[in-house]
């Protein structure tokens, strides 16, 4: 019944902007035909960028955030994040200023709704920095109505989520690129060069980034040390995800992790937030004997990141630590729901392997599946033996 709800609730929203939209870019073609659109200009002092979708998406704009600063090394770059969000790019040299909002169209939170008093007062703050240019790495409907209202003179964003007749410069996506140079031509496409040439995914230009601190690495070495019993020999594992539909039954994480440490004598990180804890439970008595060390609601997001980059290999559905694994550069294996196209959407970097399954109800983007047929069919085998593969090369 809740999912059925949740079909009929987005459905109705599509049709809202949709009708929106209709309207909007038909007296927009009427304004356009008396006044044209301005110009980017080459003088940028303040930069503003939405992000406000979750960890890995904000990672992921990273390399995009990196061109806009080399562009203008002078202009400061605010970006505004959800709060869930806020401690991937702590430490980011590119990002003058993190700012929060948590909008309730993204908030995983079941009480989620929309504070229209204190978005009104978000907005009017905003309105006092004067921002030159304004970017949406999102092209959410919601994310761009509020950019419209802070009186910034150059709009740019994605069109394909609604909305688009509200930016000065909207973007129409490219299909079949990854996110990463999604984010970075919508810069490149209205006049911000910048200097990637490389097609390949580990050119220096479009590298993801992740700040690691002295701290999270006194963090990291103070945690393991506990364990000094154990060899080096670390494999990292998330197995819990953002959305049902994106999760692998856990009890075939328990059975590899078994048999990584048993074939192979791997031990595993078990990492992740509080709300995957329950999921790790329900593996504990598989694992019991296989030494791993669960880090599960103990160690904040950048200490996560310590933790994954002290291993050789880190496996998990498709969610944040996947992305922060592939950011770091080590070895990823991203076991992948149907849900959403992996072209766009998986852990950036040639040394990812992702496995998924082509089913005839794939890019359905559910948030919840009845039968995740696309999951079930992953074996415990094929994700043990790209492992083993990945695991004896690198060696």
């Amino acid at each position: 019944m809740k999912h059925i709800k949740y079909i009929y609730k987005k459905r109705w929203m599509l049709f809202n902007i949709f009708f929106i939209d209709l309207i909007g870019y038909s007296l927009l073609t009427i304004i356009r035909f008396f006044k044209k659109p301005q110009n980017i200009p080459e003088s940028i002092k303040k930069i503003l960028v939405f992000k406000l979708d979750h960890i890995g998406d904000v990672l992921m704009t990273t390399p995009a955030l990196n061109a806009l600063k080399s562009r203008y090394p002078d202009a400061s770059l605010t970006i505004v994040v959800g709060s869930w969000s806020k401690d991937i790019l702590k430490d980011n040299l590119d990002v003058s200023e993190i700012l929060l909002y948590d909008a309730y169209w993204f908030n995983r939170n079941i009480n989620k709704k929309l504070n229209i008093k204190k978005t009104w007062g978000f907005i009017k703050e905003l309105r006092k920095r004067r921002f030159d240019i304004f970017y949406s790495f999102r092209g959410d409907f919601m994310g761009i109505l509020i950019g419209s209202l802070l009186r910034i003179p150059v709009r740019v964003g994605f069109n394909n989520g609604g909305g688009g007749f509200l930016l000065t410069h909207p973007i129409t996506p490219i299909e079949n690129i990854h996110q990463v140079e999604q984010f970075l031509n919508a810069i490149k496409g209205n006049g911000l060069t910048h200097k990637y040439s490389a097609r390949d995914s580990d050119s220096d230009k479009k590298k993801m980034k992740i700040a690691i601190s002295e701290a999270e690495k006194r963090f990291m070495d103070a945690f393991i040390g506990k364990y000094s019993g154990k060899n080096e020999n670390f494999i990292g594992f998330h197995i819990g995800a953002g959305y049902p539909s994106k999760l692998w039954i856990p009890e075939k994480y328990g059975i590899l992790i078994k048999r990584l440490h048993d074939e192979l004598g791997f031990h595993a990180i078990l990492v992740g937030g509080k709300e995957d804890r329950a999921i790790v439970k329900r593996i504990e008595s598989v694992i019991r004997d296989t030494d791993s060390i669960d880090c599960t609601g103990i160690a904040n997001i950048k200490e996560t990141a310590a933790l994954i980059e002290k291993c050789n290999l880190f496996i998990g559905n498709d969610s944040a630590p996947v992305h922060i694994a592939a950011a770091i550069g080590i070895p990823v294996i991203v076991i992948f729901s149907a849900a959403n196209n992996p072209v766009g959407w998986k852990p950036f970097g040639s040394n990812v392997a992702c496995i998924t399954k082509d089913v005839q109800c794939k890019y359905c983007e559910k948030y919840e599946c009845i039968d995740t047929k696309c999951m079930q069919m992953i074996t415990v085998g094929e994700v043990y033996n790209k492992a083993k593969e990945i695991l004896l090369k690198t060696k």
